[in-house]
């Protein structure tokens, strides 16, 4: 049993909470949450509230952080974890830059310790279906790919949240949820940004409600001739004339 302690109380938060306490596999030492009217529903639980994130990381039975924190915080948070010989799980985005991603990645690495990102989307059945078959070039030459997230799932959001900042939230609807996307398309293709469109139709937010990104991927299409998908492979007359690629 791996004894951990969870930052953070917020939405997503709740659920790690509830995850983790059904789990046998973990130990809920305590939860950090600054909001003291959060504390009464921590203790509903079962569990116990701490204000203080510099006291739960210096818990000598506290092994691993898992941080459901504010995204600007995330930084501080895993280098004081790291400076302490903790494992860390950090929901996304891993950071709000490049540097400090590389900061984090590096520290842990050099420290010997785990760091997990929150890109759970990569162990669903049907995901991880479509990329071995990918992988097994079921499909033949991937020339295009889409996908698409449309959920009402913040629409609640308090107008003073974290969430809704441009600050905190940068990219808007993919800083937070548009980016399970991103990470399956890096997954199953490779990287290469291009361009991104944002916008604010509905939702009285400081942040667009609204993106639209688009990547190309050389991996996808650097070969100079066709290849055919694995079923047509086996047939004596297949000609990439009359086959269309995906």
């Amino acid at each position: 049993m791996l004894p951990v302690a969870l930052v953070g109380f917020g939405w997503w938060g709740r659920t790690i909470a509830s995850r983790l306490k059904e789990n046998s596999l973990f130990e809920l030492v305590c939860v950090v949450e600054p909001n003291v009217d959060a504390h009464s529903d921590i203790i509903e639980m079962g569990l116990t509230p701490i204000l203080d994130f510099n006291e739960a990381v210096k818990m000598e039975n506290v092994r691993a952080l898992i941080l459901t924190s504010p995204n600007d915080l995330h930084d501080q948070q895993i280098a004081q974890s790291v400076a302490e010989g903790k494992h860390v799980f950090c929901e996304k985005p891993l950071s709000l830059t490049f540097e400090g991603a590389s900061n984090s990645v590096k520290a842990c690495e050099e420290a010997g310790l785990v760091l997990g990102i929150g890109h759970e989307r990569r162990f669903e059945p049907a995901v991880m279906e479509i990329k071995r078959l990918l992988d097994e070039n079921a499909f033949g030459n991937i020339m295009h790919a889409e996908l698409a997230f449309s959920h009402d799932k913040l629409i609640n959001l308090p107008a003073g949240s974290w969430r809704t900042s441009k600050t905190f939230a940068p990219a808007a609807g993919m800083t937070q949820m548009g980016i399970h996307l991103t990470d399956i398309l890096i997954w199953y293709f490779g990287e290469r940004f291009v361009r991104s469109y944002n916008a604010a139709i509905y939702l009285p937010m400081n942040i667009s409600d609204w993106a639209r990104n688009l990547f190309l991927y050389l991996s996808a299409i650097k070969q100079p001739r066709l290849t055919p998908p694995a079923w047509a492979q086996s047939g004596a007359n297949w000609n990439p004339r009359e086959t269309r690629s995906n």
